[in-house]
């Protein structure tokens, strides 16, 4: 393939990757504790053997913003946000995720569960249990669970080192092979919820411009394309 055609392609490609995830970013910016995600890309340059050298966008990963988003009140008691790098720790069957979304609600058990009816887990790493009845719960910022002003519980809070390694599962959590490390400095903010920590114009302007470049690349692809045709039928002729 000639060395224009493979350049134009390998930044459609990356154009294309960067559309996809800002995308995303933009069909959860009204998703609790959502993050942005950058695609990051580096330049490689093919080895020197004497001829022109090539420049590539080489494919690196996901970037995760891990900025908190803004905090939202909602006067649910049951609604809680996180300030400080700390996460909340639900009971799966694929075992235990971490997430930031504090949406939740009772089941019929009494269990504080997450808006899929998985269990919030404790301090003790069982589920917290309101019992029926109560007429009041309220939660501190250490994340104790009172109910009528008798403590049932402790919210479970977790940290990681490098929040980089910990992968979506989607519905708001994430797992990690990472050790979860318990949280320090964490607030817990009982009626609110957090925001997702995307900028709705920011994304809009970062859409099109990988929009622009992308469509920049399919032109070079075509004129190259129209080129070699061009070519290939003039060298028929003469042959």
């Amino acid at each position: 393939m000639e060395s224009p055609l493979i350049i134009a392609l390998s930044r459609q490609m990356a154009s294309r990757d960067q559309v996809e995830s800002i995308a995303n970013n933009i069909a959860n910016m009204n998703t609790a504790a959502f993050k942005g995600e950058r695609t990051v890309f580096n330049k490689f340059l093919t080895p020197d053997t004497g001829q022109q050298q090539m420049t590539f966008p080489k494919y690196i990963g996901i970037h995760r913003d891990t900025q908190a988003g803004p905090i939202n009140a909602t006067g649910n008691p049951l609604d809680v946000a996180l300030r400080g790098d700390g996460f909340l720790v639900i009971q799966t069957p694929g075992g235990p995720r971490y997430t930031r979304d504090g949406h939740f609600a009772i089941n019929a058990q009494g269990q504080i569960v997450n808006g899929r009816g998985q269990t919030v887990l404790g301090d003790n790493d069982q589920p917290i249990v309101v019992p029926q009845g109560t007429a009041a719960i309220s939660i501190d910022a250490n994340g104790g669970v009172s109910a009528d002003n008798q403590q049932v519980g402790k919210f479970k809070l977790v940290k990681f080192d490098n929040l980089q390694r910990l992968q979506r599962t989607g519905d708001g959590l994430y797992t990690t092979d990472a050790t979860a490390l318990p949280a320090d400095n964490v607030d817990v903010l009982q009626g609110s919820l957090e925001g997702a920590n995307v900028q709705p114009i920011l994304e809009i302007t970062r859409m099109i411009e990988a929009s622009r470049v992308y469509q920049s690349s399919q032109k070079v692809i075509n004129s190259e394309d129209e080129r070699i045709r061009g070519a290939i039928q003039r060298l028929g002729k003469v042959a």
